[in-house]
């Protein structure tokens, strides 16, 4: 079954219409960032680029691992209700 042209027309011009519409979403956006948010965006980039690093290359990684292992550990057991692994996580997290 063939579409007919006029349909097929119909559905070019919603694609275009779609595509303009994105665009013109997209540049009013990136019209409205200023220097002081792309220069916001950059230091907290750095600053969370220095945090990994330390993280990794200093036995602090394994340390926050650890805490949230337990603290992921303490929300299940809420969650599934495991009273005993519940309250040894808790104590652990005090």
């Amino acid at each position: 079954m063939r579409k007919r042209p006029d349909a097929a027309g119909k559905e070019v011009s919603r694609v275009i219409d779609l595509f303009r519409n994105t665009w013109n979403a997209l540049y009013n956006v990136l019209k409205s960032i200023s220097i002081a948010d792309f220069l916001d965006i950059a230091l907290l980039t750095c600053l969370v680029y220095i945090i990994f690093k330390f993280v990794r290359e200093t036995r602090a990684g394994q340390l926050i691992k650890g805490i949230l292992f337990i603290i992921a550990v303490y929300f299940l057991s809420g969650l599934l209700e495991l009273k005993a692994i519940h309250w040894i996580s808790e104590k652990a997290l005090d």
